[in-house]
């Protein structure tokens, strides 16, 4: 079974990257927050793998990975929003703080909420799909948006440096926004089917491991993560916003010529 393999790799890559920090950086804001979000995933790939493979305790797993779910906009947002910015400073404007404590409503959701609320899956060991009730979808497509969110932001960061600053930069963004990314299409499934699929986890997995050795990379070779001048005066265009619209109504376009026709569903192509 590969996904057993992957998760370990993860594990080790993030332990890895955090000895890398601990012996090469110094305690930033923004590191602490960019280990928090890697500490997350960690917890959502072991969560998601001891649910594979105890389907009888499912719930059980569901749990931790709900909470470790409900922590990933918190410190992803916070990564974002202070890689590059001096938080003490009033660079970070009241209305990105305002989000920020917005994204606190997904861990205090996710400590409260009962995985039988969210989810059902009355043939899970055979299928390895969890089907959304009405909570659980509202919860996937705010957490969907919540992560838009965060690497609209990142991408605000990185096109905001200038250029000798984008190329020590360039590893750990890239790093920190393919999560971001995968996570984003990952949750995207609530959206149009009102379940998730675990049979794709293993994509989600190698991304996260792919996005760890870029960060490590970039700490080795390129430096730790330094505090820049970042103009006010940034465009708010955003390729992200952009990309995210088109690949969301694509998604609706495709689903409903998949049910209009009565063609049968094949998730792997969404």
């Amino acid at each position: 079974m590969l996904q057993p393999i992957l998760s370990t790799l993860v594990v080790c890559l993030a332990v890895v990257y955090a000895v890398v920090v601990l012996l090469r950086g110094r305690w930033q804001t923004a590191t602490v927050a960019l280990l928090g979000g890697i500490s997350a995933c960690v917890a959502l790939e072991i969560s998601d793998l001891l649910v594979l493979l105890r389907p009888d305790d499912l719930m059980h797993w569901k749990k931790m990975g709900l909470v470790a779910e409900g922590c990933l906009p918190f410190f992803w947002l916070f990564f974002s929003l202070t890689y590059a910015y001096q938080w003490q400073q009033g660079q970070v404007s009241s209305r990105s703080k305002l989000l920020l404590g917005a994204m606190l409503f997904f861990p205090v959701a996710a400590l409260f909420l009962s995985p039988l609320d969210l989810f059902y899956s009355p043939d899970f060991a055979d299928e390895k799909i969890l089907f959304l009730r009405s909570p659980g979808h509202v919860f996937y497509v705010l957490l969907m948006c919540a992560l838009v969110a965060a690497l609209f932001h990142l991408e605000r960061t990185y096109v905001s440096l200038a250029r000798p600053d984008r190329w020590r930069a360039k590893f750990e963004i890239v790093g920190a926004g393919l999560i971001l990314a995968v996570l984003v299409i990952h949750y995207s499934q609530a959206l149009l089917y009102r379940s998730l699929d675990m049979n794709l986890i293993p994509v989600r997995t190698a991304s996260v491991a792919l996005a760890i050795i870029f960060m490590t990379y970039s700490r080795l070779y390129r430096g730790e993560v330094v505090r820049i001048e970042v103009s006010r005066h940034v465009a708010y265009r955003s390729v992200v916003f952009l990309a995210v619209g088109l690949y969301l109504i694509g998604l609706g376009l495709f689903g409903t010529g998949i049910r209009y026709f009565d063609v049968a569903q094949n998730r792997t192509l969404l």
